[in-house]
């Protein structure tokens, strides 16, 4: 292939070529996608990965075949060097890498959204990194929520399911539109908004979970547990509204942690105890905090990415 691009070809090697595109049609296909990936440097890794999984696969082809088949084909290699052997494994990794490679979509201080090619959208809070297969669509439609927390909603198609891997625990769905929080520690929390999902954990524990179900799990513990009144700030990061419905403190404290991504801390019970009445729609934090510090009577500290309720 390099002496045919560069034009140092014989007759004979041009034959010889065609011969083996019409042996494998969906070579040139592979050629095409190939030569993208050599335009772009940071892309040899995948490149190279395709190649050396070809390669193992293309072996035993190649030692099954005729022994004039054998020769013509090693010859073919030789001659056209390492970018031909791309080109000619490429065909047999094509498959293989838009199987088992993604794509990454990851956030920082900002949200986002993301329209997949089914029609299904997902909406990332900060700090969130999300992954999708590049077959995503074919077959399959699976997606790893890394870290972070995401809202899906999910278009139906009843033959092609809908996978969300969180840690340890995989969500599968038809159509329906749900939420997925995944902590550092490994617990993992799912809110269903409409629809049915069922959430499933390496250990084989599974539950089915309708519209207005909330259910969590660790990797620490073998079960899903069922979550008996879920908060009204599950969705709080997506509709930008709080919600604190006579809720004590040190749970307002878990609350703003989350909506802020900050570390919040309530140094003693006292404080911990009061109790909170009041809706925010979408308020900065120092409006909030002076709020809350003036109805509840604490003090609130604020340092860097730290916050302290006390008296």
């Amino acid at each position: 292939m390099a002496r045919i691009q560069s034009g140092e070809a014989s007759e004979a090697e041009e034959q010889e070529l065609q011969a083996l595109l019409d042996q494998y049609p969906e070579l040139l296909k592979t050629i095409l996608v190939v030569d993208a990936l050599q335009l772009a440097p940071e892309m040899k890794a995948t490149a190279d990965e395709m190649r050396m999984h070809g390669w193992q696969q293309l072996q035993p082809h190649i030692d099954d075949a005729p022994a004039t088949s054998r020769t013509g084909i090693r010859r073919l290699l030789i001659r056209t060097g390492w970018a031909a052997a791309i080109l000619v494994t490429g065909l047999l990794s094509y498959n293989w890498w838009l199987h088992n490679t993604w794509k990454t979509l990851a956030t920082t201080s900002t949200k986002d959204s993301l329209l997949l090619p089914d029609g299904s959208r997902v909406f990332l809070n900060a700090n969130t990194t999300l992954r999708y297969a590049r077959n995503y669509g074919k077959g399959s439609r699976e997606l790893i929520l890394d870290n972070g927390e995401a809202y899906f909603e999910v278009a139906a198609q009843q033959n092609n399911p809908f996978t969300v891997h969180a840690a340890a625990v995989d969500i599968k769905v038809l159509g329906t539109a749900f939420n997925v929080h995944r902590s550092a520690n490994g617990q993992v929390d799912v809110f269903v908004t409409s629809g049915s999902v069922k959430a499933e954990n390496k250990s084989g524990k599974s539950m089915v979970l309708h519209a207005g179900a909330q259910a969590t799990s660790s990797d620490k513990t073998p079960d899903i547990k069922p979550v008996s009144a879920p908060t009204a700030n599950v969705l709080a990061w997506k509709t930008n509204r709080l919600v604190f419905n006579q809720m004590r403190l040190s749970e307002v404290a878990v609350v703003l942690a989350n909506y802020y991504q900050l570390d919040v801390v309530v140094t003693d019970s006292i404080v911990s105890n009061k109790v909170l009445q009041a809706t925010f729609n979408n308020k900065p934090l120092d409006e909030v905090l002076d709020v809350i510090g003036k109805a509840l009577n604490v003090n609130i500290t604020k340092k860097h990415k730290t916050l302290e309720f006390h008296q």
